[in-house]
């Protein structure tokens, strides 16, 4: 029976790391989540500090007493400012990416994120573009939802985030895997080294 577990097991294990971008999160180490989420979270609180520290300043305002602290940091991104923050977090993927692709080991998932990246880049650009051209004077409005938009902008900043986030967990495992190639290549030599040794005696 337990067995039969340990083979369902890895049955499901091998059908789960296959899956695009999300599969080889599950190669990864906890050490690697840890240390993933450790500098996913500086990147995250620097690069949205215009947002936060708007909304700080702002609630120490009269004119803003009464108002939530969450209405306000919503205020800061009414413009489509979240479409860029998408980008600036999505920028750093491809030169990581791009990187590894020569490596030996190919960056897990590479080309999906590749893909999506692009896709994600297109969509921010053409929102955020067509957001200013709406507000800008004497265009008389194109007519876009903007709270459509705004909605949109959240959900893209939410897989700009999830796929940074994947990328710095799966580049901590490469490190991980390159690292313990170099010791066992090490040790090899080492091996191999002691033993003409020991012939030559």
């Amino acid at each position: 029976m337990w067995r039969l577990f340990k083979l369902i097991g890895e049955f499901m294990f091998d059908w789960l790391i296959r899956i695009p971008l999300i599969g080889p999160v599950f190669t990864c180490s906890a050490r690697d989540h840890f240390s993933a989420l450790s500098d996913f979270s500086i990147t995250v609180v620097f690069s949205s500090i215009t947002f936060w520290l708007s909304a700080v300043i702002l609630s120490v305002l009269d004119i803003n007493h009464g108002i939530g602290f969450g209405n306000l940091l919503s205020s800061t991104v009414q413009g489509g400012e979240l479409f860029i923050f998408s980008l600036g977090i999505l920028g750093p993927i491809l030169i990581i990416v791009m990187d590894d692709a020569r490596k030996a080991k190919s960056f897990p998932s590479g080309k999906w994120l590749i893909f999506v990246l692009v896709v994600s880049a297109l969509l921010c650009g053409s929102l955020f573009a067509i957001m200013k051209a709406n507000a800008s004077p004497g265009v008389g409005g194109l007519g876009i939802d903007k709270n459509q938009a705004v909605s949109i902008s959240f959900w893209v900043a939410g897989v700009a985030c999830a796929l940074r986030y994947l990328t710095i967990a799966y580049n901590k495992s490469l490190s991980r895997f390159n690292a313990e190639d170099l010791q066992a290549g090490e040790q090899q030599f080492k091996n191999a080294f002691a033993t003409r040794h020991g012939k030559g005696n």
